[in-house]
């Protein structure tokens, strides 16, 4: 099994990242002057979730077999001279990062990282320039059709606990198939953090929300995919 080196990240790449930071700042904002969720208790969801996620993904530990297998250096996982490949990547989300945000103030200035989120999902990985361009597609496609999946979820009458095993749904279906299918894991992408926005702000069914999201994402692809077929992919 071959182990990728600490700054190169598997499917989706970095796009989390930047997603949960402008999730974060978009669930905890004003709101008509209103805040709907307090920061700090926010952020206490989200700290005991990711301690709870790394418990689970260290869970296998307790099999004896897994604990004889050999430990990785530190110099392995974090060398200390980046690549070409990691060069690229990094100068490719820089800039998706900087377009992004300037393109953001024209198209939508509120949820700038959407369109950010968008362009680094197509360049977040190490892929040439047909890649990009075919995950660019996948994004806009994906999106558009999870789009449709979110406002037909959006405007059933669920209670609470029926929102949470949908959203559990929604996420387990996204672990299954973002490595396989990137456009497919869209279709569950997108309708999972739309809910998760309109359960924050109160507007569980919302066209024009979905409609922003569809053209956030189709001008963060192309910027994307721009960046990509500007910046060529150099083998290490």
């Amino acid at each position: 099994m071959r182990h990728q080196p600490a700054e190169q990240l598997g499917p989706p790449g970095p796009a989390f990242f930047v997603l949960v930071f402008g999730l974060s700042a978009q669930v905890t904002g004003l709101h008509d002057g209103v805040r709907t969720v307090d920061p700090w208790v926010y952020l206490a969801v989200v700290a005991g979730s990711s301690l709870f996620a790394c418990l689970l993904v260290a869970g296998p530990l307790l099999v004896p077999r897994y604990r004889r297998e050999p430990v990785r250096r530190l110099r392995d996982l974090f060398p200390r001279r980046w690549g070409a490949v990691a060069r690229t990547l990094t100068v490719r989300a820089a800039i998706v990062a900087v377009v992004g945000v300037a393109a953001a103030a024209v198209v939508d200035p509120h949820r700038s990282y959407w369109i950010v989120c968008a362009g680094i999902a197509v360049v977040g990985m190490p892929v040439g320039r047909r890649g990009a361009a075919t995950r660019g597609i996948h994004r806009t496609v994906g999106t558009v059709v999870g789009a449709a999946v979110y406002l037909a979820l959006a405007f059933l009458p669920l209670p609470v606990w029926a929102l949470g095993l949908v959203l559990g749904a929604l996420q387990f279906a996204i672990e299954m198939v973002v490595v396989r299918h990137y456009a497919l894991a869209l279709v569950f992408i997108t309708p999972l953090v739309l809910l998760l926005i309109g359960a924050a702000t109160g507007d569980a069914a919302s066209v024009p929300l979905a409609f922003e999201r569809v053209v956030d994402t189709l001008v963060g692809a192309a910027i994307g995919t721009v960046a990509a077929l500007v910046v060529r992919l150099r083998a290490d």
